[in-house]
């Protein structure tokens, strides 16, 4: 998860260097209030008015606004996510432990006292019994038997 260490309100309200914020107290070394004293002097805010002759649509967005909204967004879902994978988390975790208790109780219902340690002694000697089938010579001893079958019905028939 990335993390941004950027305010995103601190987007949309820095000023460029052709704006002059309200915060400004020295205008080219002129407190901001000694201005409006002057008469000489004009004021550059002036001209400047939240309602102003330029037209902006109704359903403009500023970038930064739309950025913002985007960003806010996005971090609901991942939070509608994160809750969504807790709870998936907290449902396995449950089916897994029901799963072991009724595997436990089948085997003791089966296998009686102890179902553990009698399956693993049945595996184990499983495992004794196929590696000691796989060191006997069966391909020999398959030979020899099929000749005796051989002799042993040979020997049944009467010539006759």
């Amino acid at each position: 998860m990335l993390k941004q260490n950027v305010d995103m309100n601190e987007i949309g309200e820095k000023a460029t260097e052709d704006q002059i914020r309200a915060e400004d107290d020295d205008l080219f070394g002129v407190p901001s209030d000694a201005l409006g004293q002057q008469p000489h002097v004009v004021d550059p805010l002036s001209g400047f008015t939240d309602q102003s002759d330029v037209s902006v649509p109704l359903d403009y967005v500023s970038p930064a606004a739309e950025l913002r909204l985007r960003l806010r967004e996005t971090r609901g879902e991942i939070s509608i996510l994160r809750n969504r994978l807790a709870r998936i988390a907290e449902d396995v975790s449950q089916i897994t432990q029901s799963r072991l208790e009724w595997a436990d109780a089948s085997a003791h219902a089966q296998l009686g006292e102890h179902p553990w340690m009698k399956l693993t002694a049945a595996m184990v000697g499983s495992f004794v019994l196929t590696r000691a089938i796989r060191s006997l010579p069966l391909a020999s001893m398959a030979s020899t038997l099929a000749v005796a079958a051989i002799k042993h019905k040979a020997g049944r028939r009467k010539p006759g």
